[in-house]
């Protein structure tokens, strides 16, 4: 019985190959607008862990008698740091993620090449945003030290340790004149979001004109209103221009994001979509079984039961 339902089926397709198609595409693009929609909401809805609570903080900076943020370079993460020695602590100083070519040298003195999406921070920025380590605590202390994620790590070396292995230069040039870079640890998978996008954070000392975002922790015992004050009476002068500095709670960023009700209306319409590809997928569906009403008839009057129509209508 099984085979006649899927010889019935196989005959409809055949027959309404344009209605068939149309109400799949339908479904289909239906499924797939929900999940991607469902995918993104986790997304942007997952919120980022970090050190300190109250205490985190982001800093831009910006130009005087200038409206609008603008670029942050190493000089003024120094020029900033040292004049904040008393407020600020735990710089978590890192660039957007850029790519290039290195060379990985093997045990047997052999040098592998690899393309890598990089990051120069500072040593502060692992334990600023909780990232795991695999290999201790130890942290770069010197400019020719760096981490290395636990997916490149795979990549070079399989299940084996790759600290103390030398990730080379091949082709950037760094301003600091260090090509040859020592791995010191290794970030390990996260459980939310997986393994970090960056393979390997390099120094700042590499790339000091690079674009940089700022964060860190107010010192315990210091107020925020007491350090925002602090904050407005410092500046520095970088080029042309004097440069002066804001700061932002993370934990009251967090707060205003305010995008429950964009994530329900997000979810809402996609939800629609489905629904609409759902109907019209079964409509048509319902449809071909009214038009063979004359074959369920005959059905039943020579005793098929409920279950075997339903197997039919399933088919």
């Amino acid at each position: 019985m099984i085979l006649h339902y899927l010889k019935v089926a196989l005959r409809n397709l055949r027959k309404n190959k344009t209605q068939h198609l149309i109400s799949a595409l339908c479904l289909a693009i239906g499924i797939l607008t929900c999940s991607f929609m469902l995918c993104f909401v986790y997304t942007v809805g997952e919120e980022e862990e970090y050190i300190g609570g109250e205490r985190a903080m982001r800093l831009m900076i910006s130009k005087k008698d200038f409206a609008g943020d603008v670029p942050c370079v190493e000089e003024d993460f120094r020029a900033l740091k040292s004049q904040t020695s008393g407020m600020l602590e735990g710089w978590a100083v890192f660039s957007y993620e850029a790519e290039m070519e290195v060379e990985v040298e093997e045990k047997d003195g052999r040098e592998t090449p690899y393309k890598v999406t990089y990051k120069v921070a500072t040593p502060a920025t692992f334990p600023f945003w909780k990232l795991p380590l695999l290999y201790g605590s130890r942290l770069p202390e010197r400019e020719d030290e760096i981490i290395v994620s636990a997916s490149f790590a795979r990549r070079m070396a399989g299940s084996e340790n790759p600290v103390g292995r030398i990730v080379r230069l091949a082709s950037l040039t760094p301003a600091n004149g260090i090509t040859d870079y020592r791995i010191v640890n290794v970030v390990a998978e996260k459980e939310k979001g997986g393994s970090p996008r960056t393979e390997c954070w390099f120094p700042l000392e590499m790339k000091p004109r690079t674009w940089l975002q700022m964060y860190a922790l107010s010192k315990e015992g210091v107020s925020s209103e007491s350090l925002e004050k602090y904050l407005a009476g410092i500046s520095w002068v970088r080029g042309d221009g004097t440069m002066i500095v804001e700061a932002s709670s993370l934990k009251e960023m967090a707060e205003n994001r305010n995008t429950d009700l964009v994530q329900f209306f997000l979810l809402f319409i996609s939800s629609l979509i489905l629904v609409s590809g759902l109907i019209n997928f079964l409509k048509f569906t319902f449809q071909q079984f009214y038009v063979r009403q004359r074959e369920l008839a005959l059905r039943k009057c020579v005793g098929s039961g409920s279950k075997g129509l339903f197997l039919l209508l399933f088919f």
